[in-house]
């Protein structure tokens, strides 16, 4: 990667001098090889330059030299997570078929919905085999492999796609038939269990523990898109304001998430359950119209991977406050193996899911599947990995 000007390594023109750099595929097919035997490659990350001059921001711009990592190089979805957090957009120039974003001095060069269309859309004129998408989990929302099918579905016959159409239809209506039946009966057996745990005593019970729907709605204005904090593998986050003042962080389980019963389950449980200063609080759940949502205290300072991951951000604590952040991590594991009534294994321990609260504490969150153990267990056995 060339560090003294900005370009995109996946650029089907190369920006210094302006030529077609599709020459590998022509020179493979110039040899004999059938375009049908070639794929092109779709890369889901893109590179950052720490800009020479922030008033020249164009693709093959002066730069001083790579910049946010070692090599320069940065997922599609810290991307994304950067540009919303700078409320900045991507440009598409569609000479090179890049798109590219500027955040202050750095410029990142990458592959946004716009050039993987275009990219599609040129292995079919090319006549090639597809396409291979690198990096796959870095593909934030699934948005670039949305965009890549869209564009590859318009080349299908209309007839075959009423007709297939129409079988995904009919079976997606069944299947949602079925969904909805056994949706109902896991929300009924959560209601129960929960109810269950609230009158043997399980866990201190307080009024305010079952917030309704309405009120949840209310607090994050409809959970618009301005209230929106992020989205993890549960489903979004939205920051709301409950009725008394309180700033909450409202987690709400997407339907399209691969986690369910079991990890709400533990969420109630185990927050209810675990008590101390460096674990996230929980205030509240609803299980109204088939929802599984979860009321947290609110984190204003955010997750510490904003923190760690981002220079200017990282720049902004000094030695001291790093301590005081690894030091109270430290102690929340402690209480979790060591000192509370439960013996918890967290397994999803990352930097994501260490909050931030006003003074810069840390604290843990997310336990939708930590383990819990006896006292006297000093060994499990898993059927599926977990984590990350």
């Amino acid at each position: 990667m060339i560090d003294n000007f900005t370009g995109a390594h996946s650029a089907i023109y190369d920006p210094s001098s302006h030529k077609n750099t599709d020459y590998g595929i022509n020179e493979w097919i110039k040899r004999g090889l059938p375009a049908s035997k070639l794929v092109l490659g779709l890369a889901y990350h893109g590179y950052a330059w720490t800009l020479a001059d922030a008033k020249h921001d164009g693709i093959g711009a002066p730069a001083k030299g790579l910049a946010m990592t070692r090599d320069g190089s940065v997922s599609y979805d810290y991307i994304r997570g950067h540009m919303r957090s700078y409320k900045v957009n991507s440009l598409y120039n569609s000479t090179y078929v890049i798109n590219y974003c500027k955040i202050g001095s750095f410029w990142i060069g990458f592959d946004d919905v716009e050039a993987i269309r275009n990219k599609v859309a040129y292995a079919k004129e090319k006549g090639l085999l597809g396409y291979n998408a690198w990096q796959v989990p870095n593909d934030h929302n699934w948005e670039l492999s949305k965009a890549a099918a869209q564009e590859d579905n318009h080349s299908h016959r209309k007839p075959l796609l009423a007709i297939t159409l129409c079988t995904i239809a009919s079976f997606i209506l069944l299947l949602g038939c079925i969904t909805c039946y056994l949706r109902k009966r896991v929300i009924s057996k959560v209601k129960q269990m929960i109810e269950t745990m609230m009158n043997k005593g399980k866990f201190s019970y307080h009024k305010q523990q079952v917030i309704s729907f309405a009120d949840i709605r209310e607090a994050t204005n409809s959970f618009s898109e301005e209230n929106k904090l992020g989205e993890g593998g549960y489903g979004p986050v939205y920051k709301g304001k409950l009725s008394n003042g309180q700033e909450v962080a409202v987690k709400r389980l997407s339907r399209s998430s691969k986690q369910g019963i079991e990890e709400f389950k533990n969420e109630v449980t185990f927050a209810t359950k675990l008590q101390h200063v460096n674990l996230v609080k929980l205030l509240g759940f609803c299980t109204e119209r088939e929802e599984k949502m979860l009321i947290y205290e609110y984190m204003p300072n955010k997750s510490l991977d904003l923190y760690l991951f981002d220079p200017t951000r990282r720049s902004m604590l000094k030695w001291e406050k790093w301590i005081d952040i690894i030091e109270g991590i430290i102690q929340g594991l402690l209480y979790l193996q060591e000192y509370s009534r439960l013996t918890i294994v967290h397994r999803d321990l990352k930097a994501s899911n260490i909050l931030l609260d006003a003074d810069m504490k840390p604290k843990i969150s997310d336990f939708g599947i930590a383990k819990s153990f006896e006292s006297n267990e000093t060994e499990a056995s898993t059927e599926r990995i977990v984590g990350t």
